[in-house]
């Protein structure tokens, strides 16, 4: 069998494009696959590079590394060929040594049955890959042949940018309507139309293409523009509906079309995340203001319009409908921040913020919580309301997964902001296997000591803790994240421990629930407990409130740092009333919390 190297790659990957042009580089013949392509393919990749992230190269059936390795290991294989001209090339290097026994890389996770031909596509993949693309770049065409407005004869505008321009032009009126004759006269201004009439004309085919509507009960005709109507812009009809910039109806002409569910979910998440990336500094903080005033975002509210014209009834499959919905979530949760910003957000956004699925007539309107909760867990009980979201009759139950995969929730509280993942149908069980490894593999995060026979677990597993123990007992989540750190064998030998010595019934093990601290988050609360004046009298909940006004975007719950951090305050919980004071000199009441509930603080 002849050597290949396989080099596994995604879509605007950089890592991808560099790693490809160093086995040009040394003519190391290699063979690319694109994972987004091929989902199968990323499944294989997941299991047997044990990372979600590309490129990933392989020798025949040996995973050699990511980037950084490959990078490495390539150059330290061209300074060996400079200095001694006897070596064999670059890849007969690799050829080499890839089957010696004690080689530090290349050997396999495990040792299971290795398949010579698992990165071989078959005729059926490679055929579908181009069908799906080629009715995508068929359907993006047609979207765009209707994506225009005529303006005069010899103009002509696409229909964001009319929106948008209309939305700077219209000065804010009274609940964000305009009257006939103002919407008229911005026409006339700026479009240097010559007549009234070719004004208002123009005005009846916005309102036909529906980016103006008629509000109002009047008994005027609903379909007609008249200077003495009332009309509010398609982009603020609907703020709750995150991809409600823009609509389709029969006049657009794109009334039937139906867009594929994954390709244009794909599309927008990549958009997303390039926006996201861009307003991420080199410590893994968003600046989620500046991410607002991206132009791209301006583009992206735009493009997730298309949501509306996906076909999701389709998506039947247990696997498809996992992927698919968490990926919504993700990016609406994502959408959500940069649009409002996590310090404007208030307790119930994820009841509140929507988006519309599933086609132009007969769509679906779902919340976060809607997902969350009725699709993803299976219309289980909310947490707070103790009821189920979705009535029998709701057509949404359809998409409701049948069993409860206790992973989705480490793929839906990712504590990594700055990144957005895609997941997959194909490779969606790999991919919740890392998701959720990943997250348990920090110690900051879910807390392991066998040494003070604690575990300290975040704040969502106790909330949901009946989907991770059937028993609903808090101390059986001990034994459900066993399987979550096969990769942290120290920490997995410590929870064992603790578990038989716990069986021994020697020592019981505590089991808490609270959210830790970033270090930013503790250098500001630093600065803000050092400007405080504490009552040495305060009740440890009031001194946490009092800080609130300060400390509005902080998502912890901060009992346990606060204790360690100000002992000297000599905090009693017997306390009943204090008012605390800035350094300033303002009094801070103890019963304000800054308008942020705690558990968003």
């Amino acid at each position: 069998m002849d050597d290949v190297v396989t080099v596994l790659v995604s879509d605007e990957c950089a890592d991808c494009k560099r790693v490809l042009n160093l086995f040009q580089k040394y003519k190391i013949p290699f063979q690319k696959i694109n994972v987004d392509t091929h989902p199968r393919i990323m499944a294989v990749m997941i299991k047997r590079a044990n990372c979600r992230t590309t490129p990933q190269v392989f020798f025949n059936q040996m995973h050699i590394g990511g980037a950084q390795a490959v990078t490495w290991l390539l150059m330290k294989y061209d300074q060996e060929a400079q200095t001694n001209p006897l070596v064999p090339t670059v890849y007969e290097l690799i050829s080499r040594d890839v089957y010696i026994d004690d080689i530090e890389f290349g050997s396999p996770l495990d040792d299971s049955h290795v398949d010579s031909q698992m990165f071989e596509l078959t005729g059926e993949e490679i055929s579908g890959a181009i069908i799906r693309s080629h009715q995508d770049e068929m359907d993006r065409k047609e979207l765009s042949k209707f994506d225009c407005v005529q303006v005069t004869k010899e103009v002509k505008e696409s229909i964001g940018k009319v929106s948008r321009d209309l939305l700077e032009w219209l000065t804010p009126a009274y609940k964000d309507y305009y009257s006939g004759n103002k919407v008229k006269d911005t026409l006339m201004k700026h479009y240097n139309f010559q007549s009234s009439n070719l004004a208002i004309a123009f005005g009846q085919e916005l309102l036909t293409l529906g980016i103006i509507h008629r509000i109002g009960h009047d008994r005027l005709a609903s379909n007609l523009f008249l200077r003495k109507g009332r009309y509010r812009l398609q982009s603020v009809r609907s703020p709750k509906i995150l991809n409600s910039f823009r609509t389709w109806n029969e006049r657009t002409g794109l009334y039937s079309l139906s867009l594929d569910p994954i390709l244009t979910l794909s599309r927008l998440l990549r958009k997303m995340a390039e926006i996201i990336a861009s307003s991420t500094n080199d410590t893994g903080i968003v600046d989620y203001y500046a991410a607002r005033k991206n132009p791209k975002f301006r583009d992206f509210e735009e493009a997730v319009c298309e949501l509306q014209l996906v076909n999701i009834k389709d998506i039947d499959d247990e696997n498809a409908k996992k992927a698919f919905f968490i990926n919504v979530y993700n990016l609406m949760e994502n959408h959500a921040f940069v649009k409002f910003c996590p310090k404007k957000v208030k307790k119930g956004m994820f009841g509140r913020v929507e988006y519309v699925l599933g086609g132009v007539k007969g769509g679906f309107i779902f919340s976060m919580d809607e997902i969350y909760h009725g699709i993803l867990r299976g219309n289980s009980e909310h947490p707070k309301s103790h009821e189920k979201l979705f009535s029998e009759s709701d057509p949404r139950i359809r998409f409701s997964l049948q069993n409860i995969d206790e992973r989705i929730h480490f793929a839906l509280n990712s504590p990594n902001r700055s990144t957005l993942y895609e997941y997959h149908k194909d490779a969606i069980n790999e991919e919740l296997r890392i998701a959720a490894e990943l997250y348990c593999n920090s110690n900051k995060i879910l807390f392991i000591s066998g040494k003070k026979n604690k575990g300290i677990f975040p704040k969502f597993m106790k909330i949901f803790v009946s989907d991770f123990a059937t028993d609903g007992d808090t101390h059986s989540l001990l034994e459900s994240v066993r399987k979550y750190l096969r990769m942290d064998t120290f920490r997995l030998r410590e929870l064992n421990n603790m578990l038989e010595r716990e069986k021994a019934n020697d020592e019981e093990v505590t089991v808490l629930f609270k959210n830790n601290l970033s270090s930013p988050q503790k250098n500001m609360l630093r600065s803000i407990i050092s400007s405080v004046k504490l009552s040495p009298n305060s009740p440890l909940r009031q001194v946490i409130r009092s800080l609130t006004p300060w400390a509005p975007d902080l998502t912890w719950d901060c009992k346990g740092w606060v204790e360690e951090n100000i002992e000297h305050s000599l905090i009693r919980e017997s306390s009943k009333s204090t008012l605390m004071t800035s350094s300033d000199g303002h009094s801070v009441s103890s019963n304000s919390i800054g308008g942020v509930p705690l558990n968003w603080i």
